[in-house]
């Protein structure tokens, strides 16, 4: 996970959670059907490797990472919406889509290079 934490997760609608991690989707992707469960892509696929390649709902049928489908945009983009906190700065109601952009461009926590690093003052 990046280095924020969620805003209000309370009021995240369990639609949008991942029952593996218990975080909102990160590259969400969706069983076949008849489950047509919906996972973080990381999650299922550490989960089938290491645990079963059996479906996580009704333990039938043997998945592969050929299997699973990308959520719909919409999902994706509500999921992008979440608004974060950055956990170096505390600055809050950062979409999670540009928490990315706030860690290496605002953040005044993040990381710099010194300009002045090779007389290594």
């Amino acid at each position: 996970m990046d280095n924020y934490e969620y805003v209000n997760k309370s009021n995240i609608s369990n639609d949008f959670i991942c029952e593996i991690c218990e975080n909102p989707f990160i590259d969400p992707v969706a069983l076949p059907e008849p489950c047509e469960q919906t996972f973080c892509l990381k999650c299922i696929q550490l989960n089938l490797e290491n645990h079963s390649q059996n479906c996580l709902q009704c333990n039938k049928k043997s998945l592969s990472n050929a299997d699973l489908k990308k959520e719909s945009l919409i999902v994706r983009k509500t999921l992008d919406n979440l608004p974060v906190k950055c956990r170096s700065c505390f600055q809050e109601n950062i979409r999670r889509a540009t928490f990315s952009q706030h860690t290496q461009e605002i953040c005044p926590k993040r990381r710099v290079c010194c300009s002045a690093s090779n007389i290594q003052c």
